[in-house]
């Protein structure tokens, strides 16, 4: 004779006290007072009829770790810090601000890319010239960029053509940074790969240099006397000429900042012209060879080699009497210095320029 089935008020009274035990069928058989295998067919019976809830899974309980990401909120405020970051210093960058202390005349020679770790860079020359200046006083350093080779990708096989290793660039980057006072260093196509700005950065930074920027650097020389000369220094500017090697920094005077001196090394040739404007104030536009006196490359391209000096040194004296004055250009390292030693030493009172017409 087959078993009768079970009411449905038996099946909802174990499933009660199943859940009411926390799922635990000895407790829940002993709050029925059935057996624990009684309770057991209740419920397979109670689990056929789809009576039974699911019964949970977790036994452990693990505290959960703490959150490794920023919450949204603290990702807003570091990229709003960091914009506000970013613009300060665009702000700053458009002209930086250099004091010259007292009113006397300063000199700056602008180093063309030396490639300092290429067996074709005229390391001596380079030395005599910063060593003059560095032994001249009010005389400084401004860096056209291309300090070393820095090879990478592709180009890293160029290493087994030299006998200068990547480590050795580095120190005669130190080196050369410690032999003289520095404004400025801005940064060359060479520079920039392999995040090699940021080894430049930590190197000039233990050494006397003022300015160091990527690419480009526009400074304001501004004197006690409220004199202002603006410098705009780039490894290179945009725009290119058969006729001239310093139409990008015209193109510059044209279209973009009118300052003094617009200079950029790069492409290892020398020009140099001055350009009158309308109010009278004369522009300075150089183009910086360097000391990379012989270049494989420009061979291969079939180049013509215009170099006048590896370095073009500028006397800045705001105070001169006529115009195109304030700033005089010497293609010879030593001759700017004497010029310097000579003018600095003069009374000022004989350096006051005339009234402007």
């Amino acid at each position: 004779m087959a078993a009768q089935p079970l009411p449905g008020r038996i099946i909802a009274e174990a499933v009660a006290a199943f859940e009411q035990s926390d799922y635990n069928t000895a407790r829940a058989a002993e709050l029925l007072g059935i057996s624990r295998s009684t309770l057991q067919n209740r419920l397979r019976v109670a689990r056929d009829r789809q009576l039974l809830p699911e019964r949970p899974t977790e036994e452990l309980f693990v505290k959960q770790a703490p959150e490794t990401e920023e919450s949204i909120e603290d990702l807003l405020q570091r990229k709003k810090a960091h914009m506000t970051r970013a613009l300060d210093h665009e702000t700053w960058a458009k002209l930086i601000p250099v004091t010259v202390t007292g009113k006397k005349p300063i000199g700056i020679c602008l180093v063309g890319d030396p490639h300092l770790d290429d067996d074709h860079c005229d390391i001596a020359q380079l030395e005599q010239d910063l060593k003059t200046v560095g032994g001249t006083d009010g005389f400084y350093a401004g860096h056209l960029g291309d300090i070393t080779n820095n090879w990478v990708g592709r180009l890293q096989r160029l290493y087994a053509y030299q006998s200068a290793r990547f480590s050795d660039g580095l120190k005669l980057a130190e080196w050369m940074f410690g032999l003289c006072p520095n404004l400025f260093v801005v940064g060359g196509n060479h520079d920039m790969w392999n995040n090699g700005m940021d080894l430049l950065r930590f190197i000039t930074h233990q050494s006397r240099t003022g300015v160091v920027q990527a690419h480009g650097a526009r400074i304001a020389l501004r004197w006690e006397s409220g004199e202002e000369i603006r410098i705009h220094a780039r490894h290179d500017f945009p725009g290119r000429s058969q006729f001239s090697d310093t139409h990008g920094m015209k193109r510059e005077l044209l279209f973009g900042w009118k300052d003094h001196v617009i200079v950029a090394g790069h492409t290892h040739v020398d020009e140099a012209r001055v350009e009158p404007s309308i109010d009278g104030m004369a522009h300075w536009l150089f183009r910086v060879s360097g000391y990379k006196v012989i270049d494989d490359f420009a061979k291969e391209k079939g180049f013509r080699p215009k170099r006048l000096a590896p370095s073009v040194s500028i006397i800045v004296n705001p105070a001169a009497r006529v115009e195109a004055e304030k700033v005089k250009p010497f293609w010879d390292v030593e001759a700017a210095a004497d010029y310097l030693t000579f003018i600095r030493q003069k009374p000022t009172s004989s350096r006051t320029k005339s009234a402007k017409r």
